[in-house]
């Protein structure tokens, strides 16, 4: 071996704790931003690749400082415990990034929404007490 070679005798690879790298559409950014300057530790879950199974939860831990100009992304690092080895590294996985709760808020199916050409609504239906009877 020699220096500047492309062939590496040996490869160091941390498993606990693991890091996983993943991307997030630049615009995203500012709502992640704004909860970090909160000093919030956001939760990311992995998940396999049929994003069906969790793997680990772990904890949003950098971001990079540039923005992909390829494909408007930006990449995110988050770390996890890896306490039962389930992420090996260059593993594919999906990952989930919880940015914000929301708590006592109505949810509508997207297909519910409504679209006139200048706005969006959803029509609200109550239901009756009693339904009149026939004659």
């Amino acid at each position: 071996m020699f220096a500047g070679s492309g062939s590496a005798l040996i490869v160091i690879t941390q498993l606990q704790p693991i890091t996983v790298v993943f991307n997030v559409s630049e615009d995203d950014l500012p709502q992640v931003q704004a909860q970090l300057h909160g000093d919030s530790r956001l939760p990311v879950d992995v998940f396999d690749r049929s994003n069906v199974h969790l793997i680990e939860s772990g904890t949003l831990a950098s971001l990079d400082n540039e923005v992909d100009t390829a494909t408007g992304t930006v990449r995110f690092r988050a770390e996890f415990p890896n306490t039962r080895l389930a992420l090996f590294p260059n593993q594919f996985v999906n990952a989930q990034l919880l940015v914000r709760m929301l708590k006592d808020v109505t949810l509508v199916p997207t297909v519910a929404v409504q679209h006139n050409g200048t706005s969006d609504f959803v029509y609200v239906l109550k239901p009756t007490t009693q339904w009149p009877s026939r004659p």
